[in-house]
């Protein structure tokens, strides 16, 4: 029993000398915490979200803003497009097509081969060969007319995905191209306050020139011919 006695009277020794240090060490913690929340522009400060950029995946999407470069994959042309969610098809600039086999009927040419070149209204022009899928009636400014819907592969960003897009003559608009609901579905989320060029009226670049950008009136889709 004196031995147990000794042995506690050495532990309780030990103790009451370690006391002093923890407290001490506790109190340098405590100072150091309070020090860092009384710094000069940190006291109640708060972690400034990241600012959302084109790109980004949110809830499985990609966002897009209100115009964004998108590039046929196959020839590696870059278009300045505008993003419409009230439009249905896509669409690209084309400035001429030849068909195997053309007859003047639109609707007999569908499933034949068609050789049609791309151009983004800058440096790049392509031709491309395909198939016409199908026709389109489709209402313009001043007439109805038909148009020819072929399938590219076309990206943004790092995204690629196949699309069924009308060839017509764009040149007369600002954009070459237009990215529909055919394209967006299911994989964008359009904000177009991403889209700071068209915010703010300024310039993308596009092949190393600038392109002015603003809103314009697009065709409509009435319904489909074949």
């Amino acid at each position: 029993m004196q031995i147990l006695a000794v042995g506690n009277n050495r532990a309780g020794k030990a103790l009451r000398k370690a006391a002093p240090a923890a407290a001490s060490l506790c109190l340098v913690a405590t100072l150091a915490i309070l020090g860092e929340g009384l710094r000069p522009g940190t006291a109640g400060a708060k972690v400034q979200p990241q600012k959302p950029a084109a790109g980004d995946v949110v809830d499985g999407k990609r966002l897009i803003g209100a115009t964004a470069v998108v590039v046929e994959a196959e020839t590696g042309i870059p278009f300045l497009a505008r993003v419409d969610t009230g439009a249905h098809s896509t669409s690209l600039h084309v400035e001429k097509w030849e068909i195997e086999g053309e007859s003047k009927d639109r609707k007999k040419n569908i499933g034949k081969k068609i050789r049609f070149q791309l151009h983004n209204g800058k440096k790049h022009a392509a031709w491309v060969t395909g198939k016409i899928v199908s026709t389109v009636r489709v209402k313009t400014s001043v007439d109805h007319e038909s148009r020819y819907k072929v399938e590219v592969r076309l990206r943004v960003g790092d995204f690629e995905k196949e699309c069924l897009v009308t060839l017509n003559d764009r040149s007369h608009m600002t954009y070459p191209a237009l990215l529909g609901r055919n394209f967006l579905y299911n994989d964008f989320l359009v904000d177009v306050s991403l889209d700071e060029a068209l915010e703010h009226d300024a310039a993308v670049t596009v092949d190393g020139e600038e392109v002015e950008t603003h809103d314009e009136t697009e065709d409509h889709e009435e319904a489909a011919e074949g």
